[in-house]
């Protein structure tokens, strides 16, 4: 039993590691296109924030396109 707990938990210490890598790369991306050249601490942490907010964004504009196709059919 002990060892399953340890197990779930570790996995989703392992997505949650995969996905602020994946937030803080986008985050980095978006700040790259508009101009930044020099990165320390504060960017990365902006760059976190920076790339989740775009992933919601993408995700529910995403949602409102589909919406509209499903009302045109």
């Amino acid at each position: 039993m002990p060892v399953a707990f340890f197990a779930g938990s570790f996995s989703i210490l392992i997505t949650w590691l995969f996905l602020i890598i994946i937030f803080i790369g986008l985050g980095l991306l978006i700040q790259r296109i508009f101009g930044l050249e020099i990165i320390d601490i504060d960017q990365y942490l902006m760059a976190f924030w920076m790339g989740f907010s775009f992933t919601i964004l993408f995700l529910q504009a995403n949602q409102s396109l589909n919406k509209r196709k499903k009302e045109c059919l």
